[in-house]
């Protein structure tokens, strides 16, 4: 990538011709590790001249690159709808490599400018010419072309600066001056030009340098210089090449001015922080780090100050508040750090002004949460009085004063849910860095691998990535293993405790940690923060009212609170949306929970949580059959794992409340939630022993909807039946959700008139109750069993009808199924408008969050295109929709789509594969069998298949297909339709292919 295009293996160049191969590399490189959809890359490689046979081109052109890329022996082209994935390891990437080592030098410049020096040398040598050098002005690559540009010409000036750092001015002047003429608008290398001459003792040739500078700005632009750089220049004029050490306290040398220790541990994962927190001072003169105890403020301060010590001639101080108990102490302590002698009669913090007033340095004032009004009146005092000081401040609260920028402090990032595995992808997320180096540090021999990568994933995890938590966490690695370790995580805030014999009390244990920013909390600020430890997800102001607001505190201060425990870190507040969410991290919550349980609050305020999670969930009931469902959806999703907490609390304690809850979580459960959720209502009814009623109803049809997606008709039908023995009355509107699924039960049997009959049943027993989401969905699905029956005039009217009931209700899944039917009932008489229809309905399900609609559309669509349109396309959706069902858990809608690939295959000719994905899907017990017309045809595709193969193969091969597990028959026809493409079609054309029976409404 940098230069050329070029591929090599093992130091040998790989030949890679033909110029679309070559663009479609470089697209996918551009992506490296991300899906790039087809029509993207079709538009890349053709553009508004692609043929209409650009899809299959397409494939070709994959399958070559494919091959160019097996022999190279570093990456895999694979398939991942909606388009292609490029997976390589980042390390066989010049341009990442480059990126890397460009960071690493960043960090490691000030503490070992040698080996910056070295990587960065090493690292430019990467470069043969421009990035993407072919493809640099097209539109696919030219803002990564111009990234990495610009990042090559700050590699050269970073190596520059740390050649400096190393005394070499006067050699290095050369360079630098060919460089600055080369690049005549960068700043940075006028800068350091400047400082160069400076230091080489050449002032008035620095003036020049920033003259030409200016004048070159004001010419063509008609911009002056930034104020940094006016500063430095003002600096160079009355400044020594090198600050005077007779101005500075005893042991200050020419060499180091300045009290800035050297870190004998490397600061992980924080190089992009490092950098936001540089561009801030560069902008601004009073920066506060604030963020949660053991985040790692301090160490980040220490960091950023390190790699900025060359841009102050008088030196990099810090003035460490931690042990300083009375606010007025403070000008003192900064006083005594600098050396600066006390007037008789002066007050402190004039004498500290008049000092630093015509000094360029940098203050790093740390840790002033528990003096923070004496320290926001010192720094307020440094900042007017001294133009030429920069303040960087670490606080668990802003000092809230004018002119402070405030960058919040993060805890790591951490492995999300769907990392894998992979130890060499795991290995790179910041927190997992951190726990290894620390690691590596108490126990040499330890390495990340296969065999630990999960136990330290969920260690990371669980400790919310805080630094402090899990440098305390490595260290036990000397007695114990990691899931030891891992186990003992509940009792984190006594058992991690640190063994070094240097570190402070306050971070000597994770619980002194979190007690040091407790205590500094009003006792208001402490009800309602424990109030809040029981909520163990996110969660709103409404949330945190429900919890935390009783007799002595209103809902408007808990508001007023929540925003103050933001303010002093102890809160998380996510504003990147609305409404806005909160997190306590877990570390601060099992400290919270503590508090309530030696209080005796526990139990009361679990009291209340519970009431949220059934309030909430009981309003979704209604709120998700309306206009407003996409709000509902998200508000459930976004208190999911309360409700989980709430429901597995009540399952041990209440079983009647879990079953409220499964119950009044039908909507969402059935539209908008996770698999777990049908878990949770066969959990409740097992552990029940209430009476009969509605919810028992409601909850049994819930875990009987969830017996039926996984296939277990059986214990769906049963778990049915008691929910309507729950509701005894025949015409009881309870009735209607068992027969709901008593009607996808006789759907998925092939008793399609008894399931149309039940679905009518179903519907006027919601009309009674004034369900009329309900009516009109279920008129819908009794639509698509008429679609089976063949009966496709009265199915097309009939879903008209269920289209104007859902109009009615503008809820957005009523409307998206009766289009979703609409278009099933469409897919002969009028394949074209079917599709169309179809993706409206996709669109409209997606739109409000719906899980179900979207893969029923696609897998509608997938059969459409299968049976009258473009194979390739089909293919396409084909993948798409196998992937969909597989992330929804949804077994028998993916045997559906399987069956589809069946006929698909046979299009493309692969009668090998068709015959054992046949053989897998007639085994299985959860795939839904065909009956009619579409078992006619299916019958005479697979007679086909037989002919061709003969008899013994067609055995071997269907034989096969039945032994196989179900997520190998998925992995057998996932590779089967992406290579299906690259051959040729079939010269048997089916006319007709049934569509799968596994949408049962």
């Amino acid at each position: 990538m940098l230069g050329p295009l070029a591929m090599t293996h093992a130091g040998v160049s790989v030949p890679l011709t033909g110029g679309r191969r070559r663009r479609l590399l470089a697209a996918l490189l551009v992506n490296a590790n991300a899906v790039v959809p087809a029509d993207r890359l079709i538009d890349i490689l053709w553009g508004a001249d692609a043929p209409d046979t650009a899809p299959r081109n397409l494939h070709n052109q994959v399958w070559r690159l494919r091959a160019a890329l097996e022999d190279s022996g570093g990456a895999a082209l694979v398939t991942e709808p909606p388009g292609y994935l490029l997976r390589v390891e980042p390390s066989a990437i010049d341009a990442v490599r480059f990126e890397a080592a460009l960071s690493d030098a960043a960090a490691e410049r000030l503490a070992r400018p040698e080996r910056a020096v070295e990587r960065l040398t090493t690292a430019l040598q990467l470069w043969r010419g421009p990035a993407y050098a072919e493809f640099a002005d097209e539109e696919f690559c030219r803002y990564e072309a111009i990234r990495l540009a610009e990042l090559r010409l700050v590699a050269v000036e970073e190596r520059f600066a740390a050649g400096m750092d190393l005394g070499r001015y006067a050699e290095l002047v050369g360079e630098l001056d060919a460089f600055a003429v080369e690049h005549p608008l960068r700043e940075r290398a006028t800068e350091l030009l400047m400082t160069a001459l400076h230091r080489s003792g050449r002032q008035a040739d620095a003036t020049e340098v920033y003259l030409r500078f200016r004048r070159h700005l004001v010419e063509h632009l008609g911009v002056e210089p930034s104020p940094a750089l006016r500063r430095h220049h003002e600096h160079l004029l009355r400044a020594d090449p090198v600050p005077p050490a007779a101005s500075w306290p005893a042991g200050a040398t020419r060499e180091q001015v300045g009290n800035l220790r050297s870190e004998l541990s490397e600061l992980v994962g924080r190089a992009a922080d490092v950098e936001a927190a540089r561009r801030t001072l560069a902008r601004a003169r009073v920066v506060t780090l604030t963020g949660t105890g053991g985040v790692g403020k301090t160490r980040l301060a220490t960091g950023v100050a390190a790699a900025l010590r060359a841009d102050f001639p008088h030196g990099v101080w810090v003035c460490e508040l931690a042990a300083v108990r009375d606010g007025w102490l403070v000008p003192d302590v900064l006083a005594t750090t600098l050396g600066v002698r006390e007037s008789r009669g002066a007050d402190v913090t004039d004498g500290l002004v008049d000092f630093l007033r015509s000094r360029r340095a940098l203050l790093v004032v740390d840790n002033c949460e528990h003096v923070l009004d004496a320290a926001a009146g010192l720094v307020t005092a440094l900042a007017r009085g001294c133009p030429e000081l920069t303040v960087l401040v670490t606080s668990r609260e802003p000092l809230g004063i004018e002119g402070e920028h405030v960058l919040p402090v993060r805890p790591l990032a951490v492995p999300p849910p769907a990392a894998g595995q992979d130890p060499a992808l795991v290995a790179r997320i910041p927190s997992v860095e951190l726990f290894t180096d620390r690691a590596r540090a108490a126990l040499p021999t330890f390495a990340l691998g296969e065999h630990n990568v999960a136990a330290v994933v969920e260690i990371c995890r669980g400790l919310d990535g805080l630094p402090l938590a899990i440098e305390l966490a490595a260290t036990r690695l000397r007695s114990m293993s990691l899931d030891e370790i891992g186990d003992r995580l509940e009792r984190r805030l006594e058992f991690l405790h640190s063994p070094r014999r240097t570190r402070e009390a306050r971070h000597s244990t994770l619980g002194a940690v979190v007690a040091w920013s407790y205590d500094l909390l009003s006792p208001r600020e402490q009800a309602v923060f424990d109030a809040l430890s029981v909520l163990v997800g996110s969660f709103t102001l409404d949330d945190a009212v429900a919890v935390a607001a009783d007799e002595e505190l209103g809902p408007a201060e808990v508001v007023d609170v929540v925003t103050d425990l933001v303010h002093k870190s102890m809160l998380v507040a996510d504003t990147d949306r609305a409404p806005t969410r909160y997190t306590v991290l877990e570390t601060l919550r099992i400290f919270g929970r503590e508090r309530l349980t030696r209080t005796g609050r526990l139990e009361a305020l679990l009291g209340r949580h519970t009431a949220l999670c059934l309030a909430v969930a009981e309003g979704s009931a209604s709120g998700l059959v309306g206009p407003d469902e996409a709000a509902w959806a998200e508000r459930v999703t976004g208190l999911l794992d309360d409700l989980r907490g709430a429901h597995t609390r009540a399952l041990a304690a209440e079983p009647e409340i879990a079953v409220r809850l499964s119950a009044a979580l039908l909507r969402f459960t059935s539209t908008h939630g996770p698999s777990e959720l049908y878990g949770w209502a066969d959990r409740a009814v097992g552990a029940a022993s209430g009476s009969p009623g509605p919810r028992l109803a409601a909850a049994l049809a819930v875990a009987a909807a969830g017996a039926a997606r996984s296939g277990d008709l059986v214990a769906a039908t049963d778990l049915a039946r008691r929910g309507l023995d729950a509701v005894p009355v025949r015409d009881d509107p309870a009735r209607r959700f068992p027969l709901w699924v008593l009607a996808r039960v006789a759907s998925f049997e092939d008793r399609l008139a008894d399931a149309a009959h039940l679905y009518a049943v179903v519907a006027e027993l919601a009309g009674r109750a004034g369900d009329d989401q309900c009516a009109a969905y279920v008129t819908a699905s009794g639509a698509l069993q008429h679609a089976y029956l063949g009966a496709t005039a009265h199915a097309v009217s009939v879903a008209r009808r269920a289209k104007k009931l859902a109009m009615a209700t503008r809820n957005p899944t009523a409307i998206a199924w009766a289009d979703c039917v609409l278009g099933v009932a469409l897919r002969d008489s009028d394949p074209e408008r079917a599709l169309a229809i179809l993706e409206r309905a996709n669109e409209v399900g997606r739109a409000c969050g719906n899980a179900y609609i979207p893969g029923a559309a696609l897998s509608a669509s997938a059969a459409v295109t299968t049976r009258h349109d473009d194979p390739y396309r089909a293919a396409r959706l084909v993948l798409e929709t196998i992937g969909y069902w597989s992330r929804q858990n949804h077994r028998v809608q993916r045997w559906g789509v399987l069956r589809t690939a069946v006929i698909l295959l046979t299009r493309f000719g692969d009668d090998v594969a068709a015959a054992t994905l046949h053989g897998a899907v007639t085994a299985s017990g959860a795939a839904v069998r065909p009956t009619g017309v579409d078992a006619e045809l299916l019958e005479a595709a697979v007679a086909g298949i037989a002919e061709r193969l003969g008899t013994e193969r067609f055995a071997a091969a269907t034989a096969h297909g039945a032994a196989l597990p179900e997520e190998d028959v998925v992995a057998l026809a996932r590779v089967a339709v992406d290579r299906a493409p690259a051959g040729r079609l079939h010269v048997v054309r089916p006319l007709r292919q049934p569509l799968p029976r596994s949408l049962p409404g």
